[in-house]
Parts: C-alpha cells; structure tokens; sequence
C-alpha cells in the first residue's frame, strides 16, 4: 500500500472510533483572548440550556454535554463524546461549531479534529482559515 492509499484510508475513516464504538471529536477554534474564551465558554453553556429547554436529550447520542479545553493561550477544542452506534453527534457538533463561529467575536473556526486519531478532518479547509466545511 502507497502512502497515497494510507493516507486516503485513514480520511475515509473518520473519525477514529475507540474499542467499544465510541468516538471524540472536537470542533477546534482559535481565539483572540480571555474575553473571548469566556465568551466561547458562554456560549456553550446556553447552547446546551437551550436544547434542555427544548427536552432535547443530547446524552442520548452524546456521553456527555459538549465541553471545552482550552489547548494553549489562542487554541480551544469544543469536545464532543459521541456514543457508539449513535450517527447524531455529528448534526449537534455541526450546530454548536456554526453557531459559536458565527456569533461569538474574536473566535474562529479551525477544523474538525479527530481526538482518538490525532489528527484533523481532511475536508476542514485550510488551517485557520475560519471557513466551515459546507453542509
């Protein structure tokens, strides 16, 4: 097998998925200082109270609510635990990385990263960019 062929294989499988069928992927984002994070942190938060208020159950598809960790001083990851065999996580982590990149200010989308594979969605864009990959 070619590196070529590696490299595509490893891309037609994101993300990585752990023994049991779970998988953790992350919405990566920069971000332009501490009000900005905190605002990001925010933002989170309401994202979730709002699908609650709905009677939303995101536990269904997800082991936890999404949370951040911060990566380094202009670098956070919006972490999401999907449960195996449960397709969904994708559309909440879509929703919440759109809405985070289009509202909260001085953040910006990175990609889509691949926590269990280490390594970033082939279809994010360019780095940095701030670009969503179209629905």
């Amino acid at each position: 097998m070619t590196r070529f062929d590696e490299v595509f294989m490893r891309q037609a499988k994101f993300p990585t998925r752990r023994a049991d069928g779970s998988v953790s992927v992350a919405g990566r984002f920069n971000f332009g200082g501490q009000v900005a994070a905190d605002a990001a942190a925010a933002k989170v938060r309401s994202w979730i109270a709002e699908r609650e208020a709905e009677t939303i159950e995101l536990t269904e598809d997800l082991a936890s609510a999404p949370y951040i960790v911060v990566r380094d001083d202009s670098t956070f990851d919006v972490v999401f635990e999907g449960r195996p065999g449960q397709p969904r996580w994708k559309d909440w982590m879509v929703a919440l990385t759109r809405e985070l990149a289009s509202t909260v200010s001085n953040v910006r989308f990175d990609c889509f990263y691949d926590l269990v594979g280490d390594v970033r969605h082939p279809g994010s864009g360019i780095p940095g960019s701030g670009t969503l990959p179209q629905a």
